[in-house]
């Protein structure tokens, strides 16, 4: 079950890294790395009953685990495709107090996928609704996240507290917001939650709506009273998580109600940058013809086109290019968008600069370069430390691909003049 918050991008992304990168979220982890998940757990994923008796019948280990901690318990109840799987493996001794490498319990895994019966089958066998992971999250938020209103509700009545917040200040509320059900926003907010609450980085409960691209979340909020022109605590205003997420009537949206689309946070970071980043064209050309500056920089330096490159969309390369910006440009570390974007193992973009006519023998000044590039996008990140990056001075962008592994680039760019 992988982290669901928004934080994964912080500030501008957001959240999530989660996702983190995000933002996936809690739901990915059913496919993750299957293929090599034990039988028992694919089994009891597919709600496959004959095929779970028939392995506990074998003798196999009724709590085996995954890669990171999941137990065919908590495969059954994320399914939640078949109750009696979930009672088959309890009857048969499978740990119900079990937790995941992260920390959630069973409870959490069949709150996510919003399964009522499967929730309230392991209330009634002692699970306990007040529980956290390692994060400090609460049953209460993937369900909330999930959309599942009906499973909300009831982990309420059940004595799971609705005001409590993550390690990172994140409330259920901004969870349901990130997920986007309206109902579920309205009824955490009948409930008394407070729109105006932030989280440690400053982060309303606009910022996880406007990521997602909720437009009748954010608008429903900001009538109940959340301020649309907060700032976080590195400067960003909501806008720039909109402009991340990419949904083009989100960002109209809140350019409507005032934001200013030039804004710059306290790095300089703009809300073109964000989009760009996203590889989120239409937003792209919408934001250059409201007037934002393709050859922006923020103070490290740092280019529009640099976070295209960071970014998975080509086109958007493309676009900033054929609009002005320059893609030799260096930044103050002597990073150009072509050691980005071959850092981020981006091939399609590394062929677009080459096309393009970019300098594929270009040298960074330092041993610090893209570190500095990442520490500027995920500035308001707990964690900063990109230490596995720069790995000595003067690197190119060849040298940035044998170091990644990127073998495809690393012919690329052999191919189209690189030095070793």
């Amino acid at each position: 079950m992988p982290k669901h918050k928004f934080k994964v991008p912080e500030s501008i992304i957001i959240f999530a890294v989660l996702v983190l990168a995000v933002l996936l979220v809690y739901s990915a982890s059913i496919v993750q790395a299957a293929d090599k998940d034990p039988e028992l757990v694919r089994a009891a994923r597919k709600g496959d009953l004959n095929e779970v008796i028939r392995l506990l019948n074998q003798g196999v280990d009724i709590d085996a685990k995954t890669h990171d901690g999941q137990t065919a318990l908590m495969a059954a109840a994320q399914g939640g495709k078949n109750l009696d799987v979930v009672k088959l493996l309890i009857e048969k001794g499978a740990d119900v107090k079990a937790k995941d490498d992260s920390g959630h319990t069973v409870l959490m895994h069949a709150a996510v996928e919003g399964k009522l019966d499967v929730v309230k089958f392991l209330i009634e066998k002692g699970l306990d609704v007040k529980a956290t992971d390692k994060d400090g999250e609460t049953v209460l938020m993937p369900a909330a996240w999930g959309g599942h209103l009906d499973v909300v509700k009831f982990l309420i009545e059940k004595g799971a507290d609705v005001k409590a917040k993550d390690d990172s200040g994140h409330t259920v509320l901004m969870d349901a917001a990130l997920g986007g059900n309206l109902d579920v926003v309205k009824f955490l907010i009948e409930k008394g939650l407070d729109v105006k609450v932030r989280d440690t980085d400053g982060h309303t409960v606009l910022w996880p709506a406007a990521w997602g691209g909720h437009l009748d979340v954010v608008k429903f909020l900001i009538e109940k009273g959340a301020d649309v022109k907060a700032k976080d605590d590195s400067g960003h205003t909501v806008l720039m998580p909109a402009a991340k997420g990419g949904k083009l009537d989100v960002v109209e949206f809140l350019i409507d109600k005032g934001l200013d689309v030039r804004a710059r946070d306290k790095s300089g970071w703009t809300v073109l940058m964000s989009a760009a980043w996203g590889g989120h064209l239409d937003v792209v050309k919408f934001l250059i013809d409201k007037g934002l500056d393709v050859k922006a920089r923020d103070k490290y330096g740092h280019t529009v086109l640099m976070c295209a490159a960071k970014g998975v969309n080509p086109d958007v390369a493309k676009l900033l290019i054929d609009k002005g910006s320059d893609a030799n440009a260096k930044d103050d570390s002597g990073k150009t968008a072509l050691m980005v974007a071959t850092d981020q193992g981006r091939l399609e973009i590394v062929k677009l600069l080459i096309e393009k006519g970019v300098d594929v023998n270009a040298k960074e000044k330092t041993n610090d370069g893209l570190s500095a590039f990442l520490r500027s996008i995920v500035r308001t990140l707990k964690d900063r430390n990109p230490s596995h990056l720069g790995r000595g001075p003067g690197r190119t962008a060849l040298k940035i691909a044998q170091e990644k592994g990127h073998k495809e680039i690393m012919e690329y760019l052999k191919a189209h003049g690189a030095q070793e």
